[in-house]
């Protein structure tokens, strides 16, 4: 267990250090994103992250141990393969906090793809639950409603019990 705690650290690691690489360089096109955590060479990959907490673990003294880590993280971010670069993106966050009347959010997968697609809808909804509440308690906000239809199929959401005895206030 300790050892998978690692892996997933690592992996987590590397994941963030990248993703503050890609914002601090401004480069948001997922398909970059996915070619240097995928496919990047280990010396490329450390070259890029050389000067973040990340670095250590592609250590080239430690091979065996980076081919894991990047094992892991790989794993980790299947979810997001099936994702495309975009010149309108959508937030559900700024959904959400737009208020805007009379729309709908379907968060929906064919079923062939579910079991991919698990752990990034789980983040969506993760995003919607979270988005609630940070638009804080008023009465000027607009109801909205979270239905979710085969919950039992998502990854388990940590958060959701706390969430739902907290989040009736936001409306």
């Amino acid at each position: 267990r300790g050892e998978d705690d690692f892996f997933s650290a690592a992996a987590r690691a590397i994941f963030l250090a990248s993703l503050e690489k890609a914002i601090g360089d401004k480069n948001f096109l997922i398909e970059d994103f996915l070619d240097q955590l995928l496919r990047a060479s280990n010396q490329e990959l450390l070259e890029k992250l050389k000067d973040t907490d990340a670095a250590i673990y592609l250590d080239p003294k430690g091979e065996r141990t980076t081919a894991s880590v990047r094992s892991t993280l790989n794993n980790f971010i299947a979810h997001l393969r099936p994702l495309t670069n975009t010149d309108d993106p959508f937030s559900i966050r700024e959904w959400i906090l737009s208020g805007e009347e009379g729309s709908w959010l379907f968060l929906a997968s064919d079923p062939s793809k579910r079991e991919k697609l698990r752990t990034l809808i789980s983040v969506w909804f993760s995003t919607a639950l979270s988005s609630v509440m940070e638009r804080g308690v008023s009465k000027e906000n607009k109801l909205i409603w979270l239905v979710v239809d085969e919950l039992h199929s998502l990854q388990k959401l940590e958060y959701l019990q706390p969430s739902l005895s907290e989040i009736a206030k936001y409306k």
